[in-house]
């Protein structure tokens, strides 16, 4: 639980970077996909993204951070 705790917060630091450089929330969400993890787990491909690292990052994003 505390790694994904963990990962939940870098998400969304991530996030707040990376929009304030004027990004799209899809190029963010690429960047974050690429800072966090390097790529798409083989997973991502075989089920065409129903189960991947982008649906983690935005499954995260969508989970506010308790302040």
């Amino acid at each position: 639980m505390d790694e994904i705790q963990e990962k939940h917060k870098e998400v969304h630091e991530s996030y707040n970077n990376f929009l304030k450089n004027g990004l799209s929330e899809t190029q963010v969400i690429k960047k974050i996909l690429k800072k966090i993890f390097k790529r798409e787990s083989i997973f991502g491909r075989l089920t065409q993204g129903d189960i991947s690292r982008q649906n983690l990052i935005i499954s995260l994003l969508n989970w506010q951070l308790k302040n």
